[in-house]
């Protein structure tokens, strides 16, 4: 099959004909999640286990016994961070599918099968392969870890069947327990919690660095969706110009992810938005600015991830995830 759309065009494109024969399937995949280093090792397994082996049988009975049951996945994998469980840079690709769909977009934070593995009821997930997406419809492999379709049905998958009156069931993590399906509750509220664990961490001498997520690890905002500091925005610019901002300020940013094919800086954003709207570039860099103020206006210093930050500091190199 052509090199595209990760696990979710095969499953579409080339299977989905297929697939609309079965009452229930069970999405799967190989999971290699290369650009992480190896920060998720394990989390295949974990999928596999979740809904695997001698798993099967009790997820189609429960599948049979409740005819309303559209969808079945584990909960988020320990390793995986709370903040994946967003449109994240997917933003514009998930409203142009719910759009499609006739769905409402959620906003925020919202449940889905983190990784795409699941067991799904067809009738639940059905519009989905209705669409007909092609595999031109997806990019050309460039080991995107976000940003692409394919990244949106993921999150699509999680959000379609309860539009439709579909239920979901999140099979819950025994072993790693937490009382959020994306595990907000321990990676974030709870951070003392862990801080036994890293404390052990660090005073491991085969440690040699540590790494620090900036946002929402060592620096925390107000809101639980950080896009709304972009509402934020629109109350402050000029009338003449709101509906340029809210119409291509995602969509320049998706169309320069798009066209390097990394991740990119605020400044490619709003070099790209001042070429969608046609705006100046001294415009636009002083809307650019605006933006930069109003981020670092809205957060604070984690107090407790700082101390530990600092502790750190002492006996390993500690540097910054950009």
């Amino acid at each position: 099959v052509p090199n595209r759309g990760r696990d979710i065009a095969p499953m579409l494109c080339e299977f989905g004909d297929k697939l609309m024969n079965y009452d229930y399937f069970c999405h799967i995949h190989s999971k290699k999640s290369c650009y992480n280093d190896g920060a998720t090792q394990g989390w295949r397994e974990y999928l596999f286990d979740g809904l695997l082996g001698k798993n099967i049988k009790c997820i189609l009975t429960l599948f049979r016994k409740n005819p309303k049951l559209g969808i079945i996945y584990p909960q988020n994998f320990d390793k995986v961070p709370y903040m994946a469980n967003h449109w994240l840079s997917n933003q514009n690709d998930g409203a142009m599918l719910c759009s499609r769909l006739n769905i409402t977009m959620p906003e925020g934070y919202f449940n889905f099968p983190a990784g795409s593995m699941c067991w799904l009821k067809t009738s639940a997930i059905r519009p989905l392969f209705d669409l007909k997406l092609t595999w031109q419809d997806f990019p050309e492999e460039r080991n995107q870890n976000d940003g692409t379709i394919a990244h949106a049905i993921e999150r699509v998958l999680g959000i379609l069947p309860i539009a439709h009156g579909y239920e979901s069931l999140i099979i819950k993590d025994m072993k790693v327990p937490s009382n959020s399906p994306f595990r907000i509750d321990t990676q974030y509220i709870n951070f003392r919690t862990y801080k036994n664990m890293y404390d052990l961490y660090i005073k491991d001498p085969q440690i040699k660095v540590v790494a620090f997520d900036i946002f929402d690890t060592l620096l925390v905002r107000p809101l639980i969706n950080p896009d709304h500091t972009k509402k934020v925005m629109i109350t402050i610019i000029e009338n003449s110009e709101r509906h340029l901002f809210e119409n291509f300020r995602h969509l320049a940013e998706k169309n320069i992810r798009k066209k390097k094919g990394k991740d990119i800086s605020i400044v490619d954003i709003y070099s790209e938005f001042s070429l969608l709207t046609g705006i100046t570039q001294e415009r636009s860099n002083e809307l650019r600015l605006l933006e930069e103020k109003i981020e670092i206006a809205s957060v604070t210093v984690r107090k407790d991830v700082a101390r530990f930050f600092y502790d750190a500091k002492k006996g390993v190199n500690c540097h910054f995830n950009k």
